[in-house]
């Protein structure tokens, strides 16, 4: 039997642009009116606030991780991702719980991660761990269009490394894609002496 997922594609959008609210933002300018409406991070020296640090953070990361909830039972997966202009795009069979989950509940949060690493000193209660993360909240759509989700996978294809392919209309056809709308972020690092690409990228701008 056929399974009606969560809200469908929309339109695709312009490649130098995002629509946010009613609004055309470029990337970096949605991310930063994104951030407004998240609550105020209580370690300030760790809250990155470059955008263009935030999606590197998202354009490096390997797995991004999903939370998502129906009738108040939580559920986290990890998925293979990539992002693009303020959206988040993974590939799916289409059927089990996770999708089953955003068929009736499309809101989720996400987190991803680089650079982790521990710098044990001291006692262990005095070591720390190095990394660069984000945390943000999205809304989860299935992907109708068919050339959106040629451009999706071959997105996702590229963000672990392999080169631009043209996908056929049967691949197309062969699973789900999802987009993730994300309407609000934030990132955050713990960085040591020359270990932090984001400090760098800070330093580049």
């Amino acid at each position: 039997m056929a399974l009606r997922l969560f809200p469908t594609s929309l339109s695709p959008l312009p490649p130098t642009s995002i629509a946010v609210v009613g609004f055309k933002y470029t990337p970096l300018d949605a991310i930063r009116g994104m951030r407004k409406d998240l609550r105020s991070m209580r370690r300030k020296d760790r809250e990155i606030t470059d955008p263009k640090a935030i999606e590197e953070i998202l354009q490096k990361a390997q797995i991004l991780r999903i939370a998502l909830s129906l009738a108040d039972q939580p559920y986290l997966v990890p998925v293979c991702f990539a992002y693009r202009l303020g959206h988040l795009y993974f590939h799916s069979t289409g059927v089990g719980r996770k999708m089953d989950t955003l068929q009736q509940n499309p809101k989720v949060c996400f987190e991803a991660e680089l650079e982790t690493k521990i710098v044990a000193k001291g006692t262990p209660c005095e070591w720390e761990m190095h990394y660069a993360s984000v945390i943000g909240f999205g809304t989860a759509h299935r992907v109708e269009d068919r050339e959106e989700k040629k451009n999706a996978l071959d997105l996702i294809s590229r963000h672990y490394g392999a080169p631009s392919t043209e996908f056929t209309d049967r691949e197309a056809d062969s699973v789900s894609i999802v987009r993730i709308e994300v309407d609000q972020i934030t990132g955050k690092q713990c960085p040591g002496n020359g270990f932090s690409i984001i400090d760098q990228r800070l330093a580049d701008s």
